[in-house]
Order: C-alpha cells, then structure tokens, then sequence
C-alpha cells in the first residue's frame, strides 16, 4: 500500500476544514454538534437571503444537519421560499431544496 494519504482508507465521521475551535474537542465552551448545525443555519440564511435578493427560484442544499429541518423551512419561507423539499440522504443528513416563483 502507498504511503499517500489519499490512497489510505476514509476515517469514519468528517473533518472540518477550518476548525471551530470554541467547541469543546477544541477546548471551547460550546458543544460541537450544536455549533456546527448553528453555523450551517447561518449560512442557508444569508445564502437565501443573497438568492431572494437576486430572484433565484431554486436553491439547494444537499448535506444538511437533519436536525435542522423544521428550523430551515421558517428560514426558507422568511426569505420568500414557501415550498421546501427535505429528503434523507445518509444518517444524520438530508438534502433541502427551497422553491419560490419568480417575476
């Protein structure tokens, strides 16, 4: 086997690219399941935000915290976003896809 670590086998869960370090497995006070699904909420908000402004009709999301379902919808719809479509996709994850009309 090649000393490459691309050509090694995948750890079990998922990295971030840029650490939350006010996490607790930083040594943060905050727990990192929450932080990370509020960070991810935060981001769909401005993403929406920046799609309504610009008249998109369909957003995407396909790895989303499945525990952010009912709290994505209410971001969806105060962004002009009233048909939401979540699916699972893996454990722990779903795929959210925001619709509007356009004018």
């Amino acid at each position: 086997m090649s000393g490459d670590d691309l050509d090694q086998p995948e750890a079990d869960g998922y990295d971030l690219v840029m650490p939350f370090v006010a996490c607790r497995s930083q040594g943060g006070q905050y727990d990192d399941e929450a932080f990370a699904a509020g960070w991810q909420g935060g981001e769909i908000d401005r993403t929406l935000h920046t799609a309504a402004d610009m008249a998109v009709a369909v957003v995407h999301f396909p790895m989303v915290h499945a525990g952010l379902g009912q709290q994505v919808e209410l971001v969806g719809m105060r962004h002009g976003f009233p048909k939401i479509s979540v699916e699972p996709t893996a454990e722990g994850w779903c795929a959210v896809t925001f619709e509007r009309e356009t004018r």
